[in-house]
């Protein structure tokens, strides 16, 4: 009986609460509001500008008399102590405004029983991802503990509501649930639509592929192709069905889907990165390259001019418009100071297409410059221009020596993974040394240990050269774990972060190759898969120096 009556007190209560706050109080515009208090001074805000919040003092009988203006919305009353004490809606207002208005006002004044409710009536009005969001968020952190049993409440009250799914599976991975987050996923692909969370459905499954069957898969890359190319996220799609294609897990249907899109308003980035992806593949290559052309002169321009005329260069390169790839390799060279391998290979290439002696020489230098043991290149170079190694080696060497930084790196102390500190200098002084900088959760770093490992490898049995690892990790145990999976080889020191900060390093994995008077000669930024070559090529060259 007694819990019966606890309960039959707690919806009483809460009935109470919802008819006090459901209740509106309306005004007219260009009138006047009278309000009736003890108080003797009121706060009066309108349009929810507290910036412009006034004080209002009684009139002689007591009452407090506001006066509306044209395109007054909402005006708050509050008490001399800032408590709210009432609300006032222009009597022309729509319910949806008003809840929205009486949401933001219940979370200002900390109201929390109140704003639930109107948390609830807003979902029930919209039903939007928004609205859903904010009330499961508001439940959730105040009682964390019921956070399966609201999922599920929401969920089984609309199985269909895309909104509800997408939020429940965000909130499922956050709990470590990734394969509940998956299977609603999954099922939420019957109901799919136009709209941006449909999209965001198709995306989180995409990227979550290994799960998915090809066909599936196909069907979700034709369906976000065929429905979301205008949707500003869509360029992750398509970088997503790139990789799947270089993976071999999609085939060639996908590049027919990628040429669809030309014919599509599609932002200039997408089309960039189409084109681009198919001058590599060599896939309609003339199309591609009318692409770009049609891309020269607009706001593109400014961010990847360099690698437009790259590609420019390479796309008439293939069509064997040699007139034109000279023209664009020129502009991608002098105007924008391209270099690496890419460039200087479609410069070489360019050199042998046209029996030009000079570019194969030019050209070939450069790219030997990236891997002075690359024998294809060095025999060529040999044969059509009739250099020996030993001449190639000195050509490589000048153009390195034009090349080389002349950053001094300042001196500063590092920490080893026993917490024992030392000076940088007393480490690499009088030798030539790798720093590599990284981090234990940047999949890139993970991915060039075994290089930077065989580096240290070829270099094993001399003292003169130094293997240093500088991570921005502040913690011990990842950075030990990621050292274990990797078998780094590195000396290893760690809470980096703020002398990368220093050093102006922007991103990891960063390699400086240092000389012996610990002046930063070379600098590699990013992942490169002919990273062995390029730094043997400089640590050769810098061994050579006197």
């Amino acid at each position: 009986m007694e819990r019966k009556m606890k309960k039959f007190l707690f919806y009483f209560v809460l009935i109470l609460s919802f008819l006090s706050v459901s209740s509106e109080n309306y005004f007219k515009s260009l009138g006047q509001i009278k309000i009736k208090s003890n108080s003797d001074s009121i706060f009066v805000v309108k349009n929810l500008d507290y910036y412009s919040k006034y004080t209002l003092k009684p009139s002689k009988k007591g009452e407090f008399l506001i006066k509306t203006d044209k395109g007054d919305s909402i005006i708050v009353i509050e008490d001399s102590s800032e408590n709210l004490l009432d609300i006032y809606f222009f009597k022309n207002l729509k319910v949806d405004n008003i809840v929205e208005y009486k949401t933001e006002i219940f979370q200002n004044y900390n109201l929390d029983d109140s704003l639930l409710v109107y948390l609830k009536k807003s979902f029930n009005l919209k039903k939007d991802y928004d609205s859903y969001s904010k009330l499961l968020d508001f439940q959730l952190e105040r009682d964390y503990q019921k956070a399966d049993s609201l999922l599920k409440f929401y969920y089984l009250s609309d199985t269909t509501n895309l909104n509800i799914i997408y939020k429940n599976s965000i909130v499922l991975k956050d709990m470590n649930k990734n394969e509940e987050a998956f299977n609603i996923l999954k099922k939420a692909t019957n109901y799919l639509d136009n709209s941006d969370i449909s999209f965001n459905i198709a995306l989180e499954l995409i990227f979550d592929y290994e799960k998915l069957d090809t066909t599936f898969l196909n069907y979700l890359l034709g369906f976000t192709y065929k429905n979301f190319y205008k949707n500003e996220d869509f360029i992750y799609v398509l970088y997503q069905s790139m990789d799947l294609y270089d993976k071999k897990i999609i085939d060639d249907k996908i590049l027919k889907e990628m040429e669809k899109l030309f014919d599509y308003e599609i932002s200039d980035d997408v089309r960039f990165s189409v084109c681009a992806f198919f001058i590599d593949k060599e896939y309609s290559v003339e199309k591609s390259v009318q692409n770009l052309v049609n891309l020269y002169e607009s706001d593109i321009y400014g961010s990847y001019g360099d690698w437009l005329n790259y590609y420019l260069a390479k796309g008439y390169l293939l069509l064997k418009d040699y007139k034109e790839c000279e023209k664009y390799l020129n502009v991608a060279e002098n105007e924008f100071n391209l270099k690496g391998k890419e460039i200087f290979q479609i410069g070489f290439d360019y050199g042998l297409a046209t029996d030009d002696r000079e570019k194969i020489q030019t050209y070939g230098i450069k790219l030997l410059s990236e891997n002075m043991f690359d024998d294809k290149i060095s025999q060529i170079v040999e044969k059509k221009i009739g250099l020996k190694r030993k001449d190639i080696e000195k050509k490589v060497y000048d153009y390195l020596k034009s090349q080389m930084d002349t950053f001094k790196l300042p001196d500063f102390e590092i920490e080893n993974m026993n917490g024992e500190k030392t000076d940088i200098s007393k480490i690499i002084k009088g030798k030539v040394s790798i720093l590599n900088f990284f981090s234990s959760n940047c999949p890139y770093c993970k991915k060039e240990i075994p290089i930077l490992n065989k580096i240290k490898e070829s270099y094993k049995n001399n003292k003169n050269f130094e293997f240093l690892a500088i991570s921005s990790d502040n913690q011990k145990e990842p950075l030990k774990k990621f050292i274990n999976e990797t078998n780094f080889s590195y000396s290893v020191f760690y809470k980096g972060s703020s002398l990368m900060d220093s050093l102006k390093i922007e991103g990891v994995p960063t390699i400086f190759i240092v000389d012996r008077d610990n002046k930063v000669r070379f600098v590699k930024v990013g992942y490169y898969d002919e990273l062995y070559g390029y730094l043997k090529t400089r640590m050769e060259f810098l061994k050579s120096l006197k």
